[in-house]
């Protein structure tokens, strides 16, 4: 392809079109030398196409003569080039000059990114810079995010460029270099290479194109004049900073980044996986044991991924982006933290409750889903791993006594309702394993066969566990995440062989619930009742205060029961003075003066009121707003083959259960809830950003 070159010279300044024009005959095969005669603006009679006004403003100072004549030389510039047809041309100013690489990378920067309308390729600084893409040749090309960089010695342009700079540009209101600077002004896709491609002559010193080395301190105006300039710059700086920061577009609304490939993982080695891999299941380990690793694990997985992100990613637009999702983390993150400092100083008397850290968590939510990308490699071999030390633990974590239809005992759970939990999800995750394995093409029939019995041994054990545990709102959260499950099935897998594995979990649930229909009845039958007689209330009754303490005064309600509703009906008389924002982080002061005295637990025993009492119905609001989003970047993830439906078929169930058990448990304050909602939330972002790594999504943010 021969590429047009139009050089700008003086027609006084014979001898630099002769050093520029050496140095292409010398190093620019394929070139063709063009001269623009540049306009002497010391000797123009008459001088159009400006904005005194406008430029004396925001430039502080006077136009000089040297400015124009550049200004106008490089309108020339771009005419000529429209009016000779080539698809790309490169045009110059007469004090810069090709070297031995200049012809190979420029070449490789239209080869590399051919949708580009200005690519500078000299400047005098490129702090900060933001990558989109590495030609062959090794040049780097993005964008600064401070600027201007200087000069407009050298740039290729494509003819959408060229059009759009002289539609935008056609009025003189700043410096041509600094003007064209400003992509999100003239909306040409502009970049920059991070090194110059070609070289500076000698004659950079004493160019008349631009006057850059005089008349500046005689031309500014007095320093109150130059006020408007500073608030222009001030401004200017910071839209250049925003736009920066941001993707670049292609005209369609898809992210230019997609050209130069997809997000590229770094290297990992076999230990790395390995460590990796460990620390996941450590992460994952309060479903076997209650304590508080996961913390630590999270913690590392996040310091981890920032460092790479900080080092290497930021600086990258192919990076992943943490959306409008991971902007609403931060922003509640930072809703949460003024409530604290509110509290802490104005009502410093009125102290916090506890537990209320964990209200920070959404902050680590992105972050963790980086993390997820970054380091988990081989999730089904973690899945593998996950599965036969649940059997253990549930084979030999609890102590059974199935004959004499007593309670399980739990050995490593704080209590039998915790471990009950932990089991739900447990027999959900082994449905879905069971699922996936079956249809995993990879697998010998051996191993398919081996993994599946262990798919299988492993939800009938997490099913006796839950049958021995006696805990109602488990057995509650079961008969409704059981059938979504199946639901999902029908509905995501077209594999005749997935439906009929769900349907005989399924029949095992059932006479599960058949064989146990007696106890079923004597643990919950009264709980049961009592619930239904509530809820008729409720539907039906004004005051709810007064159904409530109709239902704790029935002597037909439990003891455990009449205990939750006083809480219950406690934290509903605190919410209720403040049901959008809800008391606040010092809750427990107005606790003090709560109706029912006589129970003195602070533990909430219902998820949703535990947000609500803190943060009333806005909290509500960004958890279920949050969990619609995961729901559905899950789902995209799964329609792109992205994740396996089996993932999300469990995704929603456990979602599902674990919605359903915070209804008569405060899960979220427990560990097993916390770190759910952090894998959960977290695997969200994961697959947010495996739709961005195959271009599914664009999103507009910084970071």
């Amino acid at each position: 392809m021969i590429l047009p070159v139009f050089v700008i010279n003086m027609a006084s300044q014979p001898a630099a079109y002769k050093t520029v024009a050496a140095s292409i005959e010398a190093y620019g095969q394929g070139f063709q030398l063009h001269r623009i005669d540049a306009v002497n603006g010391h000797t123009a009679t008459q001088r159009i196409g400006i904005d005194d006004a406008r430029f004396d403003a925001i430039n502080g100072r006077e136009m000089l003569p040297g400015e124009y004549g550049c200004y106008r030389s490089h309108l020339k510039a771009l005419e000529s080039f429209l009016s000779d047809g080539s698809p790309y041309g490169l045009i110059l100013e007469d004090d810069v000059v090709f070297t031995e690489t200049t012809s190979a990378r420029i070449h490789d920067i239209i080869k590399s990114l051919p949708d580009f309308d200005v690519v500078k390729l000299v400047n005098h600084r490129s702090p900060l810079f933001m990558s989109l893409l590495e030609t062959d040749a090794g040049d780097t090309i993005g964008r600064a995010i401070h600027g201007p960089q200087g000069s407009a010695a050298a740039y290729l342009v494509s003819r959408e460029g060229a059009r759009k700079l002289l539609s935008a540009l056609s009025t003189m209101e700043l410096p041509w270099d600094v003007a064209m600077e400003r992509f999100w002004h003239h909306k040409a896709r502009l970049f920059s290479s991070d090194e110059n491609i070609l070289a500076f002559s000698s004659h950079s010193e004493i160019s008349n194109i631009s006057d850059q080395n005089s008349g500046y301190d005689e031309a500014k105006h007095p320093w109150y004049m130059r006020l408007r300039t500073s608030l222009f710059r001030t401004f200017d700086y910071y839209v250049r900073v925003h736009h920066t920061l941001l993707q670049p577009q292609n005209p369609d609304g898809s992210s230019m980044k997609s050209q130069s490939g997809a997000y590229k993982l770094p290297g990992i080695s076999l230990t790395g996986e390995l460590i990796a891999a460990i620390s996941l299941l450590v992460f994952m380990s309060t479903v076997w044991v209650e304590t508080d690793a996961y913390r630590y694990i999270a913690l590392g997985f996040v310091v981890a991924a920032l460092i790479r992100y900080a080092r290497t990613d930021f600086w990258k637009y192919e990076k992943p982006m943490v959306g409008w999702a991971g902007l609403l983390c931060v922003a509640w993150t930072f809703y949460v933290l003024a409530r604290f400092a509110y509290i802490y100083l104005f009502y410093p008397e009125m102290g916090t409750g506890s537990a209320e850290g964990i209200y920070l968590f959404p902050l680590f939510y992105p972050t963790l889903g980086f993390a997820l990308l970054l380091f988990i490699r081989r999730p089904f071999l973690i899945a593998v791993a996950f599965m036969a030390i649940s059997l253990v633990i549930l084979i030999f974590g609890f102590h059974y006594d199935l004959l004499w239809n007593e309670r399980a005992v739990t050995l490593l759970q704080h209590n039998p309702i915790h471990a009950a939990v932990s089991s739900g999800f447990i027999a959900l995750c082994a449905m879905a394993f069971g699922i996936h394995t079956l249809n995993r093409n990879t697998l010998d029939t051996r191993a398919r066969v081996v993994l599946c019995l262990l798919a299988l041994a492993t939800f009938i054990a997490a099913l006796i566990a839950i049958y021995s545990l006696y805990s109602k709102g488990v057995w509650l959260a079961m008969a409704i995440a059981f059938p979504t499950f199946v639901v999902l099935v029908a509905l995501t897998d077209k594999s005749q062989t997935s439906r009929m594995a769900a349907l005989v979990c399924i029949l095992i649930g059932l006479l599960s619930v058949f064989a146990g229909e007696h106890i079923l009845q004597r643990v919950g039958g009264n709980t049961a009742n009592t619930s239904w007689e509530l809820l008729s209330d409720l539907k039906t009754g004004d005051n709810i205060m007064q159904d409530f303490d109709k239902a704790i005064k029935n002597p037909e309600t439990g003891l455990s029961e009449r205990e939750r509703l006083m809480i219950w009906a406690n934290t509903l008389h605190i919410w209720h003075k403040n049901p959008i924002f809800g008391a606040g982080v010092s809750w427990l002061h107005y606790w003090e003066k709560r109706p029912y005295q006589q129970t003195d637990f602070t533990l909430l025993h219902n998820g949703y009121l535990e947000i609500a009492i803190r943060y009333g119905f806005l909290g509500l609001l960004f958890y279920g707003v949050l969990t619609v989003w995961a729901v559905r970047c899950t789902w995209q993830a799964t329609r792109a083959g992205l994740i396996d439906s089996a993932a999300f078929q469990c995704y929603v169930a456990t979602l599902v259960f674990f919605a359903v058990t915070i209804l008569s448990n405060s899960n979220v304050r427990l560990a097993i809830g916390e770190s759910y909602m952090a894998l959960a939330f977290g695997f969200a972002f994961y697959c947010q950003y495996l739709l961005q790594q195959h271009n599914r999504q664009y999103p507009r943010t910084y970071f």
